[in-house]
């Protein structure tokens, strides 16, 4: 087999294909607008059902269909109710007539530029500062451990690549959930509460998703018999599943406070902690691959994750922290505002 076709090659082609085919279907779907053949079709049938039965013509007129009574309740018995569609618009055709693929090549306006530029260095930081442990950690198990502490790690990264994306819903959720509040809501005390009850009930939904997630974590020695049959690559894949489970308990919650930081626009603060972690973390697992190089540490893949899940733990209190301090920032705004009397619409915090 060719170099450039089979095996890792093969597998990195793929990724690729299946870039650009979830790039070109997504184009696709934005761009072309729902056809209208079928709503003809249904059309018609809806005027066959109400046009008189002429093969008869004593036959009593058709009764009115559910459709026009449902339409008819709702618009109160009088006028239509065309223009009350409730719920988020579709998707499907919002870019149709508004691009073209040249627009992929051209460079955008200063406007733009200028509206985004703030969002670069916090993005990029927060990005970059997430994959660096993980290189990391790629590097000591190539460079300081042995041929199966190599393969436990890989069977315990797939595990992790796996499971890491259950968590990231929260994240996405809570981005959602909180810009409305300060949208709605004025600078004031019921603000305040909203924001706090958010954050209880994503912290509670984090709280559940970590304990499930530690309970699949725990069935790892059960299903590892599909990855290797090496009895010795099994037993340093189990000595890792400790420090694996600490990271799942965390995750949820450390994934809402993420979510709750980037939808109150905490993004300089996300972007300082990342560019942080960015160093410190690799700095950490180097250490650990200087000791075992001077036989100093007995270091295997689980003493490496033990050590990554303190990461976790430090981010975990460090969003905890900061939510707090966010949330005393809106409750000392809104009660400044309620004894000067003054209410006022004001930008999302951290910015």
């Amino acid at each position: 087999a060719s170099p450039w076709i089979g095996g890792a090659a093969g597998a990195a082609w793929a990724t690729v294909f299946s870039q650009y085919a979830a790039l070109w279907m997504f184009l696709r779907w934005f761009k072309t607008e729902p056809g209208r053949t079928r709503s003809r079709i249904a059309e018609r049938m809806r005027t066959s059902r109400r046009s008189p039965n002429f093969s008869s013509p004593h036959a009593p007129p058709p009764p009115p269909t559910a459709e026009k009574d449902n339409s008819s309740a709702k618009s109160g018995g009088s006028g239509s109710s065309k223009g009350k569609r409730k719920g988020p618009p579709p998707s499907r055709g919002f870019l149709s007539g508004r691009f073209s693929v040249l627009d992929l090549f051209r460079l955008p306006d200063a406007k733009a530029v200028r509206e985004f530029l703030p969002y670069v260095g916090p993005v990029t930081a927060t990005a970059v500062g997430r994959i660096s442990g993980y290189l990391a950690m790629s590097h000591v198990a190539s460079s300081a451990l042995g041929t199966i502490d190599m393969a436990a790690q890989q069977i315990i990264f797939s595990f992790f690549c796996c499971l890491t994306p259950v968590c990231d819903s929260l994240n996405l959720t809570a981005q959602s959930f909180v810009p409305p509040i300060f949208s709605r809501e004025k600078r004031s005390r019921k603000r305040a509460d909203a924001l706090r009850r958010t954050l209880r009930s994503f912290l509670g939904a984090g709280v559940v998703m970590g304990a499930a997630l530690v309970g699949l974590v725990a069935m790892i020695p059960f299903l590892g018999g599909f990855f290797t049959t090496d009895v010795t690559v099994m037993s340093q894949v189990t000595t890792a599943i400790p420090g694996l489970a600490l990271f799942f308990a965390l995750s949820g919650v450390v994934c809402v406070g993420e979510g709750m930081l980037l939808g109150q626009r905490d993004l300089k603060f996300l972007g300082n902690a990342y560019g942080a972690y960015f160093f410190a973390v690799p700095a950490v697992l180097l250490r650990l691959k200087r000791r075992a190089l001077a036989g100093l540490q007995d270091v295997g893949v689980g003493t490496m994750w033990k050590t990554f899940s303190c990461y976790q733990v430090v981010r975990c209190a460090i969003w905890m922290i900061r939510m707090a301090q966010l949330q005393r920032r809106t409750e000392a705004e809104s009660e400044d505002d309620a004894a000067t009397g003054e209410i006022v619409i004001t930008e999302p915090l951290g910015l």
